[in-house]
């Protein structure tokens, strides 16, 4: 009987450390298809609504220690999947942290100034970048209204 509970406690933990592993080892190509945002015009000193080239391409994958040894890395620690943007066809360092899916197949994902909500079963993402309207006093006082601009983008994943 004691034999019988070792091998059934091996199995149980064998099994129990496999199921998140194998949860996160597929890995997405990502394509945005349309991309909006807003967009500040210094002549007028305006902000307006604006539709951007949809170009942006990712890989969401699972996380691995070499990508919580980058600055923005060290912040997200314990994420278990991450997204990189593709750039030229090289595949950039992770840029956003992702929780692991939830019961209806959503991750949850945060970088420093870029969101994403992604859905494994649908394969549909929606990406926000949240920088560039709200500044510090410092900033509208330097000129820097308009540098950069946010916007949001959604697009659909392929498994790679």
């Amino acid at each position: 009987m004691r034999i019988l509970k070792t091998i059934l406690l091996v199995l149980f933990c064998i099994t129990a450390s496999a199921v998140p592993a194998l949860a996160y080892n597929t890995e997405y190509a990502c394509k945005s298809e349309v991309a909006s945002g807003f967009i500040y015009s210094g002549a007028v000193k305006k902000w307006d609504g604006v539709h951007f080239g949809a170009n942006a391409s990712y890989v969401i994958r699972g996380a691995t220690d070499e990508d919580f040894k980058t600055e923005v890395g060290r912040r997200y620690k314990g994420a278990v999947l991450v997204v990189s943007s593709v750039k030229a066809g090289q595949v950039l360092p992770a840029r956003l942290f992702c929780s692991g899916y939830d019961n209806q197949g959503f991750t949850y994902c945060e970088g420093v100034s870029e969101s994403m909500r992604f859905n494994k079963d649908t394969r549909r993402f929606l990406s926000i970048f949240a920088s560039g309207y709200v500044l510090t006093a410092e900033e509208l006082a330097n000129g820097q209204d308009g540098v950069v601009t946010p916007m949001m983008v959604i697009g659909k994943c392929k498994v790679l």
